[in-house]
């Protein structure tokens, strides 16, 4: 899930309509479908962004399992400040 205004920003066509959702404190909100290509290690991956208006301002960006996380394994390491991602 994306904020709204990146998707603004990015100049998306974010007229379509919305799909409602469930987030993991059970509350419902709405967001709009995009895809974008996200590119990892020189790779271009088709994957579907979400835009919505309810996500808090201070965390613009949630990836989720579909798209993202089911075709790459990441890899944080904090003390070295670090984020690898390799492909599954």
């Amino acid at each position: 899930f994306c904020s709204y205004n990146i998707g603004m920003w990015l100049g998306l066509p974010l007229h379509r309509s919305s799909e409602e959702f469930i987030a993991a404190n059970q509350s419902k909100f709405k967001a709009i479908k995009c895809l974008i290509k996200v590119y990892t290690q020189e790779k271009k991956y088709p994957c579907p962004f979400y835009f919505t208006e309810e996500l808090p301002y201070n965390i613009p960006v949630v990836l989720g399992q579909a798209g993202f996380f089911d075709h790459h394994r990441v890899c944080f390491d904090w003390k070295k400040k670090e984020i690898e991602v390799f492909k599954k």
